[in-house]
C-alpha cells in the first residue's frame, strides 16, 4: 500500500521561510499617485502632508505609507529616492510670517 496525502506532506522537505520584518513592510506598503498641490501640500487618507521640495508642485507623485507602522507617517518616491512628509503645521501654513494675536 501507499502513504498516505498526510504522510506524503509530513515527509516532504519544506524550505525555511526568511520571511524577515523588512520583507513584511515592503509587503504591506501601499502606494497612491496623489499631486502635489503649489503650496507643496498633498492629501492622503483625509490628511493633509506636506514636503519642502518645491520643485515637486504641480506634479504627480508616488506616495507610499506602510500598513505595518500605521503611526509612521508617509513617504513620496521619487526617482528611486524616498523623501519624508510631514503634517502640515496650519498655523503656520496660513498664518506665515504675521503674528498669531488674532488666532485663539
Amino acid at each position: 500500500m501507499g502513504k498516505t496525502p498526510a504522510d506524503v506532506f509530513a515527509s516532504a522537505p519544506r524550505p525555511t521561510d526568511t520571511f524577515d520584518e523588512k520583507r513584511l513592510i515592503d509587503a504591506l506598503t501601499v502606494r497612491a499617485r496623489r499631486r502635489v498641490r503649489r503650496d507643496n501640500t498633498l492629501a492622503m487618507e483625509g490628511q493633509d502632508w506636506e514636503t519642502s521640495l518645491h520643485f515637486l508642485a504641480g506634479r504627480l507623485v508616488t506616495v507610499a505609507r506602510s500598513l505595518a507602522e500605521p503611526d509612521a507617517s508617509p513617504w513620496i518616491e521619487h526617482e528611486g529616492k524616498r523623501f519624508a512628509l510631514a503634517p502640515v503645521d496650519a498655523m503656520v501654513k496660513f498664518v506665515g510670517d504675521e503674528p498669531a494675536k488674532h488666532i485663539l
